[in-house]
């Protein structure tokens, strides 16, 4: 398991230019929250498996770093948050 395939390196890409990202303060607390639940595990990543959230599929390494990012499905800006409601809100 890696976590520097190109297919993390393009999803960190896409959230450096579309996205707002929380704090590493935040970041760090969500990643302590993620740890402890029982959704945590490995995630597939077309082509790679990494550390995430079984629930949505989410690497760790980018969903919690994210306050809102431009979503081209939606055509708008969508909050990100822990699809179980564990982390707190900003």
């Amino acid at each position: 398991m890696t976590s520097d395939s190109w297919q993390v390196a393009s999803i960190k890409y896409y959230l450096y230019i579309f996205a707002e990202m929380v704090g590493e303060e935040q970041y760090a607390e969500r990643v302590r929250i993620c740890e402890l639940c029982p959704f945590f595990g490995e995630v597939d990543i077309p082509g790679v498996r990494v550390l995430g959230c079984k629930k949505c599929g989410c690497p760790v390494e980018t969903k919690p770093r994210v306050l809102k990012y431009f979503s081209v499905i939606k055509a708008k800006m969508v909050v990100v948050e822990c699809p179980d409601g564990r982390w707190p809100k900003l």
